[in-house]
């Protein structure tokens, strides 16, 4: 184990290129397939809506418990070993998911949204510190992207596969499995010193003179708002779109279709998004983004039953909602250092994982009182919300490069 500042620059590069292969191998079953998979197999044995919502937000549940553990598992057990725990009680889940019975699958979800938990901020931590600074919007955006393509290709399988048979609940399972074999080449680092900084840090308080405004910004930033409505609407329509679609009389196929054009559209966007960020500064991008998917709801509303138009307004809607979190963790990562970093990307990957648990659960239960027509509306609300948001931040704003 050496001290990521010693580490030479080809080891560094090995590492890089290792982990993000481990990421892209996780990101297929405990994303990809987890948050379609689910909600497909369910509709799949006639299942509610809110049963579909309860299953899918006990994913992001179990993911937000994994991401506030994360660190102190970190601590104790280091990188490596906390994201073999994560990635080994998401494959078991898998395994067993489809050997119950469906009622009680929000059990097993739960825990691959635990695992992801636990690979979400031991992988990314252990990546973000040994990358160079510079171009961090970049970075993160060709990373993001490799997770995208993991994330479409989930549901891509699914065009193909019965959800009714244990064949894909396997395969996820075994394609995280075989992320072991490149998490070999990564280059072990301690984790210890970032965590004992960070729970320093952790202690400070804000000043008692702040005002309101002040303390608001200090327990939620502007990245953490931004990542948290993006996630309760890509939560929202992850786990509801193949219920409407089934509702209009498309099958199981053309929802799985579009779940993969929704994750196609996410891994298209972020590189683009990264480097506007880069370029153009935070607060327009994201203002584009909010508009793009304000603009792709409208569409969803006026011709969600036709479903060529249905797929390019997916598309849209993925790109530009899926980059809300690559925003917020620039916004994270920008001109911080260390311990600042850490509570950032914590407070963003926290947030947005409490909303995208919230979204699903609550849009089920209006759903389930109403119907799947409401879907996009209770979304377009969501997204007015950020837009009103992002036009009450002040005009000045820092940028990336």
């Amino acid at each position: 184990m050496v001290d990521q500042n010693s580490i030479s620059p080809q080891r560094r590069l090995g590492s890089i290129v290792a982990l993000n292969a481990v990421s892209i191998l996780a990101q297929f079953g405990q994303y990809g397939l987890g948050t379609t998979l689910i909600p497909i197999g369910l509709k799949a044995r006639n299942a509610g809506a809110e049963s579909i919502g309860v299953a899918s937000s006990a994913l992001w549940c179990g993911m937000l418990v994994g991401l506030l553990i994360a660190g102190q598992l970190t601590r104790t057990l280091g990188y490596r070993t906390t994201l073999i725990v994560g990635i080994l009680l998401s494959a078991l889940s898998f395994i067993l998911m489809p050997l119950v019975d469906w009622q009680l699958w929000a059990i097993p979800a739960a825990i691959i949204g635990f695992g992801l938990g636990l690979r979400w901020i031991a992988l990314e931590t252990w990546l973000y510190r040994i990358i160079p600074t510079k171009a961090q919007g970049r970075i993160i955006g060709i990373h993001e992207s490799l997770l995208a393509t993991a994330a479409f290709l989930g549901p891509l399988m699914m065009v193909t596969m019965d959800p009714l048979k244990p064949d894909a609940f396997w395969l996820a399972a075994a394609v995280m499995l075989f992320g072991f074999v490149p998490l070999c080449f990564a280059q072990t680092i301690p984790a210890h010193s970032l965590e004992e900084t960070t729970a320093t840090a952790s202690k400070v308080r804000p000043n008692l003179k702040f005002n309101l405004r002040q303390k608001w910004q200090y327990w939620l930033g502007f990245g953490a708002v931004v990542a948290g409505l993006g996630g309760y609407v890509e939560g929202s329509l992850l786990a509801f779109i193949p219920v409407y679609t089934a509702d209009i009389g498309f099958t199981a196929a053309d929802a799985a279709w579009l779940l993969t054009i929704f994750q196609i559209g996410a891994m298209a966007f972020q590189f683009p998004v990264g480097w506007m960020a880069d370029h153009y500064g935070l607060l327009k991008t994201t203002k584009a983004c909010a508009a793009i998917a304000f603009a792709g709801l409208l569409s969803a509303i006026a011709f969600g039953a036709q479903l060529p138009i249905l797929t390019i307004t997916t598309f849209m809607l993925g790109g530009s909602i899926a980059s809300t979190l690559s925003l917020g963790l620039i916004w994270a990562v920008h001109n911080n250092t260390g311990a600042i970093i850490t509570n950032k990307v914590k407070q963003v990957s926290v947030t947005y994982t409490a909303l995208s648990a919230i979204g699903p659960l609550i849009t089920g239960f209006v759903i389930n009182g109403s119907s799947s027509n409401c879907l996009f509306w209770q979304q377009l609300i969501l997204v007015l919300v950020l837009l009103v948001f992002l036009l009450c931040q002040k005009k000045t704003e820092q940028k990336s490069g």
